[in-house]
């Protein structure tokens, strides 16, 4: 059996960069300011937005709706990335329960 940790590294993260991505770029900020955000390349943020990377995990509307609520702190520059994917995973981690 696998901890929860495990589990959110492997695929809650990838898929929750995923929609984080989406919904900065739905924001409008730029794939290039994204990249910077989390420390990626643009290629990486161009692999999210296609969902090529980070598709494993499903999140319901809920977690969505979550989401997005961070994704619209980043982008008005009141929340830190860090911090919102610590809260948001733990969240949903607690529905692995």
């Amino acid at each position: 059996m696998r901890a929860p940790c495990e589990i959110a590294y492997w695929y809650i993260l990838p898929s929750l960069r995923r929609e984080l991505v989406k919904a900065m770029h739905e924001k409008g900020i730029r794939r290039k300011e994204i990249a910077r955000m989390l420390g990626v390349s643009e290629a990486s943020i161009s692999y999210y937005l296609k969902s090529k990377r980070g598709s494993r995990y499903k999140f319901n509307k809920k977690q969505k709706d979550e989401i997005k609520k961070s994704a619209e702190r980043l982008a008005e520059k009141r929340g830190d990335l860090n911090l919102e994917t610590c809260r948001l995973c733990s969240m949903f981690k607690k529905s692995l329960k």
